[in-house]
């Protein structure tokens, strides 16, 4: 994950589903994810209220890219 994109986010992992955000990049980059309701088809994350504003801010960090 990019260290600009790892400074805009909260943590490090989603707590919910144990997961890292530089997994969930890795996904979402090499699967070209443009909306978290296509995340949702591959992973069972962005369900949360938690996790949700980060997984965004990843999508929307590669979405632009």
């Amino acid at each position: 994950m990019d260290d600009k994109l790892a400074a805009q986010l909260k943590g490090v992992y989603c707590p919910c589903h144990n997961i890292t955000y530089n997994e969930i990049a890795l996904i979402i980059k090499n699967v070209k994810i443009r909306s978290i309701e296509e995340l949702r088809r591959y992973m069972y994350i962005g369900r949360c209220e938690k996790c949700k504003p980060d997984i965004e801010k990843i999508i929307e960090y590669y979405r632009e890219k």
